[in-house]
């Protein structure tokens, strides 16, 4: 998110315009109408200009509550009923009591209540159990927007499968693919990516992927077989970047271990990632456990900017080494360079402090054994708030979480260092979490010098996820 900051104000004041929107997309509706709404009937201020801690206490009640319903939708008492009301205007707004209907609601409100959009929901209604799952609901209303498009009439679609995931496959291919779609492009609707979702309509319309608008990866007509060849637990841009790893000779195992990087998406630079690809297909030697620490260090001395505190003011100095290559170097050099710079960080002096405001998501505590038996363990998840635990952190586990620094201070990730604690008193520090707040996903864990988490670890991890509604991604 886009934000600008008051000089004399610590909280980040955000913008009317595409911000607020994608806050207003972010806790499950569609119109700014609606949220000025629900910021009523749940006694939020309505101004558009929010704070940031505003704006995260809005997303966290919304999820809260939506919990609370379940996402089920078992405790209305007739569905179609209640679509039929909410289509005669019987039922407003305020008087839903569940997320599910509050959706669509606000699909009826969008279309100007329209025949069609409640025979559409009817429709769903009788035949399957999309509209019992908020999350289906969600994509349903994605898929309506491009009701003019439609190939095909709904009333002749007839579901194969009980199970929603199925029935959703074959209902978004009904009504707009003429020719095979990969199931992994079903995620244009589940996350609201209108430009994935036209890429999914050009493929259902019988076009290459290499054709479509706004690729950010160049792609070979190899790159392109692979890609439609992704596996269905794989994101679309990561199985951009798996066509292109996989084409140029890397395998799966490296694939995997680039996908945890900073590298990951950043198509603006995507040139020369594909030479450090190269280099990685070209060294076997080099282990996966090298990847997350090379790109680390090579990002830090080529993309990141610095920001530097003097007398007259704050100003952005530019990264080291700008113009640093792959030219000429070889796996040995490399990982010296890397284990340098780790050193460097270990001696690292802070000029001053720097603070954050904690985030949304709690610490978490596990005791385990008998204290009886003198074997019980306190295992803890706590988050790290200031770039004075991060170097810390670093120091102790040999890695470069210090350098997230800015990462921290800007909202985008949140740092937890997981500890356990012995009966003795002795405290041990395990692994370091990163999670990406505004998705709640946690996309790195790495342990003493970046060394994958363990199975018992990943366990306790698991447990806090549950515990705060967190995903993991799929190759941790």
């Amino acid at each position: 998110m886009s934000a600008y900051q008051s000089k004399n104000q610590e909280n980040t004041i955000y913008g009317p315009t595409v911000t607020i929107l994608n806050h207003v997309r972010n806790i499950g509706m569609t119109s700014l109408v609606q949220y000025l709404n629900w910021c009523r009937k749940y006694n939020f201020d309505t101004r558009i200009k929010k704070t940031k801690s505003e704006l995260q206490q809005e997303l966290k009640f919304q999820r809260t509550k939506s919990k609370s319903i379940s996402r089920k939708c078992d405790k209305v008492p007739c569905l179609k009923n209640t679509i039929e009301r909410i289509y005669n205007r019987d039922i407003s707004f305020d008087d839903l009591r569940n997320p599910i209907l509050e959706v669509i609601y606000t699909v009826f409100e969008k279309i100007n209540w329209s025949q069609s959009t409640l025979e559409f929901f009817q429709y769903i209604e009788s035949h399957t159990k999309l509209l019992k799952d908020i999350f289906y609901v969600q994509s349903l209303a994605e898929l309506f927007k491009y009701r003019d498009a439609w190939i095909r009439p709904v009333y002749r679609w007839k579901p194969k499968s009980h199970k929603t995931a199925k029935q959703f496959y074959s209902l978004s291919r009904h009504l707009l693919a003429k020719y095979h779609v990969p199931e992994f492009m079903d995620k244009a609707f589940f996350n609201r990516n209108t430009l994935h979702q036209q890429w999914f309509m050009h493929i259902g319309s019988g076009q290459n992927i290499r054709t479509a608008t706004l690729i950010p990866i160049r792609l070979s007509k190899k790159m392109s077989h692979c890609f439609m060849q992704t596996p269905s637990n794989f994101s679309i841009d990561e199985a951009l970047y798996r066509a292109q790893i996989l084409t140029l000779g890397g395998n799966t195992g490296l694939f995997e271990a680039f996908r945890l990087t900073r590298a990951m998406g950043d198509y603006h630079h995507n040139n020369f990632w594909a030479t450090l690809i190269q280099f990685f297909i070209n060294n076997p030697s080099l282990k996966n456990m090298h990847i997350g620490p090379v790109v680390d260090y090579i990002y830090n001395q080529k993309f990141e900017y610095r920001q530097v505190s003097t007398e007259e003011g704050k100003y952005q100095e530019p990264p080291p080494r700008p113009d640093f290559n792959m030219k000429g170097r070889n796996p040995r050099s490399i990982l010296r360079d890397v284990q340098e710079w780790h050193h460097q960080l270990g001696n690292l002096r802070l000029e001053a402090e720097v603070r954050w405001e904690r985030s949304k998501i709690s610490d978490y505590i596990f005791k385990e054994g008998e204290y009886r038996k003198k074997d019980q363990k306190k295992w803890t998840i706590r988050q790290l708030l200031s770039n004075q635990d991060l170097l810390a952190e670093s120091r102790c586990l040999k890695h470069c979480v210090v350098t997230y620094t800015t990462k921290c201070k800007k909202g985008i990730s949140s740092i937890w260092t997981m500890e356990i604690e012995y009966q003795t008193g002795r405290i041990k520090k395990l692994v370091t979490i990163e999670v990406i707040n505004e998705s709640r996903r946690i996309n790195q864990i790495r342990g003493k010098r970046n060394r994958p988490v363990k199975s018992t670890e990943k366990e306790i991890i698991k447990r806090w996820c549950r515990q705060e509604g967190l995903t993991i991604r799929n190759s941790l």
